[in-house]
Order: C-alpha cells, then sequence, then structure tokens
C-alpha cells in the first residue's frame, strides 16, 4: 500500500517551550508522511511567534492565527477547517508537547488502515 500523506493539527497555547521538539519530531522525523503541520494558537500568545520563525524557513510549517485563546477541542475543530484548504484527507491530531518516533505518523496510520478504524492513538508514556 502506498502511503497517503496526512495533515498534524496541533492546538498549541503557551507552548514556546515544548512546541519546538514537536515540530522537530513531526518534520524531520515524520515529514515524508505528514504533509503539513497546522499549529493553532492566538496571535496574542508567543507560541504564535515560534510559529511564525518555523514557517519563514519550512513553509510546511503554518499558523493558525486565532484572534483569542481557544480551549484545546475548539482549536482542534479549527485547525480540522484549515486542514481542509490543504485538501487534507487525513488528520494526526498532536499535542504540542508530544513527540512522535520517527515514522511513528506512518506507523499509527497503516495500524488504523490494517484494522479498519476511523481513528486510533499512540500510547502515552508518563
Amino acid at each position: 500500500m502506498e502511503p497517503v500523506a496526512c495533515v498534524a493539527v496541533i492546538p498549541a497555547r503557551r507552548a514556546t517551550r515544548t512546541l519546538q521538539a514537536t515540530l522537530e519530531a513531526l518534520r524531520l522525523g515524520n515529514g515524508a508522511f505528514v504533509q503539513r503541520v497546522l499549529v493553532v494558537t492566538s496571535s496574542s500568545d508567543p507560541t504564535a511567534d515560534l510559529v511564525r520563525r518555523w514557517a519563514r524557513s519550512d513553509d510546511t510549517v503554518v499558523l493558525v492565527d486565532e484572534a483569542a485563546d481557544r480551549p484545546a477541542g475548539t482549536a482542534r475543530n479549527d485547525g480540522r477547517e484549515a486542514a481542509r484548504a490543504f485538501g487534507a484527507t487525513h488528520l494526526l491530531f498532536v499535542d504540542a508537547d508530544c513527540r512522535i518516533d520517527s515514522g511513528g505518523a506512518l506507523a499509527l496510520f497503516e495500524e488504523m488502515q490494517a484494522r479498519g478504524l476511523a481513528a486510533i492513538s499512540a500510547r502515552v508514556l508518563t
């Protein structure tokens, strides 16, 4: 089966300490599968500046600029709507403090497809 590319959606609020590692994991270790990374945050949040810096050197990272802070669920929905503009058919929702292993995004997708599921989640270690 040929891999199907996807769009990652990251709701982020005051995530400047963790988002850098999350973006690195998605773009450097999963970039072949994850075509776009949409970070949903408020323009008044310092996280937006970090995303803008990334976007200047990596046009696959996109800031979804909200007028005000949003709850994570609302931000995910806003990101899902923004992903439609990129023709996304597969979405990967990632928290701003998560790091997916290299190749992990594709592995999750393949597991979901193999089991005939509509959604799947990675195991979280604490």
